[in-house]
């Protein structure tokens, strides 16, 4: 199986909780330009994948989809994967990283545990009407203060309170 088709198919497993992209994005978008993370455990088996956009010099890098396998969550797979990320818009000496979640995901947790800032909060999700938070983790000091829009209360599970240190478990 391709990463290709190790996405597309992660992707449609977890339909409930992410957005759709097209295959033929995901092929010749993230794949073409290595605009992706996969995560592996120690026996080699991928585990999960982040999608992000380009890094670059002063902008931010986004992304745009990060999926665990259901059965390997809370394995620290997805903290060495945002380390990646992060590394990489570093290296390109990006202003941020910047992303999307929906309210409802346990994932908000994670990205607030792995040091990201709520940014805003707004109606999203065309298909299912989510309540959609931005999330950014600052890597170089803002020109001008960030505000932030307080009007959302997001209720975030408790289940996830910070990332597991070393290697993932399995």
């Amino acid at each position: 199986m391709t990463d290709a088709e190790y996405i597309i198919g992660l992707m449609r497993t977890e339909s409930n909780a992410v957005g759709f992209i097209p295959q033929n994005s995901i092929r010749t978008y993230w794949m073409k330009n290595g605009n992706y993370v996969l995560q592996y455990d120690r026996h080699g088996r991928r585990r999960g994948y982040i999608l992000h956009g380009p890094a670059r010099p002063g902008r931010p890098l986004r992304i745009y989809q990060t999926v665990i396998s259901y059965d390997h969550r809370l394995r620290g797979f997805g903290c060495l994967a945002v380390r990646t990320v992060i590394q990489r818009a570093k290296a390109a000496q990006s202003s941020r990283v910047l992303l999307r979640c929906a309210t409802d995901l346990e994932a908000n947790a994670f990205w607030l545990a792995n040091g990201f800032t709520p940014l805003c909060c707004k109606p999203g999700g065309k298909k299912r009407g989510r309540m959609i938070t931005t999330y950014a983790l600052e890597l170089t000091p803002p020109e001008k203060p960030i505000e932030k829009n307080r009007t959302c209360k997001a209720s975030l599970s408790p289940i996830f309170s910070g990332c597991l240190l070393g290697f993932p478990t399995s």
